[in-house]
């Protein structure tokens, strides 16, 4: 598996490493941990039993869904703050 540091990829802040199609991308100041390649190394295994695209189509689908019930909870949140 090879090791790219930089700081475009994952995008947020919650995430400090992404698997794109066996390329560890990790941002700047991560530490990598054996638990960390590990990780990663699980998902290139699916990548690879689900031949890559059901893989990246399953992964944006659950990435939206949890994307949008954060921001549903952080509306809310305000709502209930502005009464």
């Amino acid at each position: 598996m090879k090791i790219i540091r930089n700081n475009l990829l994952p995008v947020g802040r919650q995430y400090a490493a992404i698997n794109l199609f066996g390329m560890l991308l990790i941002k700047h100041g991560v530490r990598v941990t054996p638990e960390l390649i590990n990780h990663e190394r699980i998902h290139s295994a699916q990548m690879r039993e689900l031949l890559y695209l059901p893989f990246y189509i399953a992964y944006l689908a659950e990435w939206k869904f949890r994307n949008r019930i954060r921001l549903e909870q952080l509306h809310h949140q305000r709502t209930k703050q502005c009464r």
